[in-house]
């Protein structure tokens, strides 16, 4: 404690040295700060983005190395700019030990540069260890001086010059981290390293003048002074400028290094996806050069078209296409990429046909891209496989057909239409003109002319309305109002279609022309009642008739008896009985 104490006290007794400054020294130490500052920060940005916690570490390392270096090769020459009236050496072991802090300093502000995030606390704590780093190194430098004046402090600026270390470097962080949150442009990194290098390189260089400020050299009684060759500083400095210029330069190596193994292994990462993306492409991929040699092929070429690779690298891509294709892939679409004025080639889809390996053709749907690589036009070629799809669209086609036909013969009327009250249709056959006189587009959405409901004679709305109440299966019988004005019966059958949360979706049915039935059902009302009426006449007439005969038939019959009790001779009595039997059957078929 006492030794530290005598450092801040100056004898009464003694003389005090003073000295000046080499300008061009004192710039030359105020750069190489600024400059490794900057370099430090650089790999640390670099360190930010590596790919593995190694390089991330290397480079941090290295960078607190270049920063560290920087930091004691400015405290050294700075040192040597400093000319006194006497000769000074310096203790290697202790100037050595003095870049440690250094180093520590640069390696504490590059980790919390690192960090995803940094908080003000992050920033003060760094600036406090990064300018008590600064303060070691320079103060345990100093100490290395071997000379014959005393070495004391001026308490004041010593404690000066801590804090303008601790404020420049937490103003050096805050730069790096938080210089983009005040300003409207964001500026790049470079910029920002630069600018956070020159505010750093400044706490360095404050700090070191400022402790130099505070120095005091002080001349004991009876001490003889021996004048310094200036040469002699010069050339150390150049010495140690030299020296942390190959060790800036060899950081930068290391760096470049490091980016290139990342750069590398980016790169080789990204080509073994591109060609695990391509090889595992369902549809074929073929890349071309600008003279129409195919460069490349996926295995789906090899699927979809039977030519292996080794049959397609090396060799013209218009080995694929058919004869009268071959003159749209000419000389000059593979060198100006100059498409025939008749069709789009490059980016745009189309269905044509592909020769496979026994040259027979092959429905495909091919595009073609084009982009340039070093100045170097290529064409990527995607194939893919429609056999599936086209056989597909056949076997639809046909059922369309087939459901078309079906429909079509149908008697009626087929719809699907929106639950909504004017019944917009989603699909009506055709059959609908022929009973409405309306054809089908006129009621088809997404711009309906007419709506059904406008079809429905007033005077049955109310069987409508009541027949789809429940919104489940309904029939009814009505009358629409056709175009030419005519009243036709129709008999509709039909449902709601829910899904599975019970929300209607729409209402499929069937409407028939019951016109002709109905008017038959309205003749046989009337035959009907004409033939009860006829009946009724008959009934009468036979009643009336019976009754009128009945009563001279009654008459024959009972004079007949009372004649047959009469003596009568034989033939006369056989005529009588013969009149008597033949009214007694009549009477008997009147009464029938």
């Amino acid at each position: 404690m006492n030794d530290i104490l005598a450092l801040f006290q100056i004898p009464e007794t003694s003389l005090l040295l003073t000295g000046e400054y080499e300008f061009y020294l004192v710039l030359v130490s105020v750069g190489i700060a600024v400059f490794a500052s900057f370099m430090g920060f650089q790999v640390a940005t670099q360190a930010r983005t590596a790919q593995s916690n190694f390089a991330k570490r290397s480079l941090l390392m290295v960078g607190a190395i270049a920063q560290g270096v920087g930091i004691w090769s400015m405290h050294f020459v700075g040192m040597l700019a400093f000319e006194l009236c006497t000769e000074v050496n310096y203790d290697w072991h202790i100037t050595l030990v003095s870049m440690l802090p250094g180093v520590g300093a640069a390696w504490v502000a590059l980790r919390f540069l690192i960090t995803n995030t940094i908080s003000p606390l992050h920033i003060v704590l760094g600036g406090v260890l990064v300018g008590a780093g600064i303060g070691a190194m320079h103060y345990i430098g100093m100490a290395a001086m071997q000379m014959a004046p005393l070495l004391k402090y001026d308490l004041h600026i010593f404690l000066l010059s801590i804090v303008v270390a601790v404020l420049l470097a937490m103003l050096s962080l805050w730069v790096r981290t938080g210089i983009n949150s005040i300003i409207k442009a964001r500026l790049s990194n470079t910029k920002i390293n630069v600018m956070a290098g020159f505010v750093m390189g400044l706490a360095i260089s404050g700090m070191h003048y400022t402790g130099m400020a505070a120095a005091r050299f002080v001349t004991p009684p009876g001490v003889e002074l021996i004048a310094q060759d200036t040469e002699v500083s010069v050339l150390m400095a150049a010495v140690v400028t030299f020296i942390a210029s190959m060790v800036i330069a060899l950081v930068l190596g290391i760096s470049l290094l490091v980016k290139y193994k990342e750069i590398t292994k980016v790169a080789n990462a990204n080509e073994k996806r591109l060609t695990g993306l391509m090889d595992s492409a369902v549809e074929g991929v073929i890349t071309i050069n600008s003279e129409g040699i195919v460069l490349s092929a996926n295995p789906s070429v090899t699927r979809i078209l039977g030519w292996t690779k080794s049959q397609l690298v090396g060799f013209p891509v218009v080995n694929i296409v058919p004869e009268n294709r071959r003159h749209l892939y000419n000389d000059a679409f593979f060198n100006n990429a100059q498409e025939p004025s008749d069709e789009k080639l490059i980016g745009n889809s189309r269905d044509v046909m592909a020769l496979d390996v026994n040259l027979h053709p092959v429905p495909v749907r091919i595009s073609v891209s084009h982009t340039q690589i070093d100045d170097e036009p290529f064409f990527i070629l995607f194939i893919a496989d429609i056999r599936e799809r086209l056989a597909m669209e056949k076997a639809v086609k046909e059922n369309e057909e087939k459901f078309r036909s079906l429909i079509a013969n149908i008697p009626g009327i087929a719809y699907r239409c929106l639950n909504d009250t004017t019944w917009p249709m989603v699909f009506i056959s055709e059959a609908v003109e022929r009973i409405t006189g309306y054809t089908a587009q006129d009621f088809l959405l997404p711009a309906p002319r007419i709506s059904f409901t406008e079809l429905f004679h007033p005077d049955d709305l109310s069987i409508i309305e009541e027949a789809i109440a429940d919104q489940q299966e309904y029939a009814m019988e009505y009358r629409i109002i056709a175009k030419s004005g005519d009243i036709r019966w129709v008999r509709e059958h039909g449902r709601f279609i829910r899904n599975e949360a019970n929300e209607i979706l729409w209402l499929d049915g069937f409407i028939m022309d019951i016109t002709d039935r109905r008017n038959m059902e309205n003749e046989l009302l009337i035959a009907k009642d004409a033939a009860e009426q006829a009946a009724a006449s008959r009934a009468a007439f036979l009643a009336n008739m019976s009754h009128e005969i009945r009563t001279p038939m009654n008459a024959v019959i009972g004079f007949s008896d009372i004649l047959l009790d009469t003596p009568l001779n034989t033939e006369q009595h056989k005529h009588l009985s013969t009149i008597n039997r033949s009214a007694r059957s009549l009477l008997h078929l009147l009464n029938d």
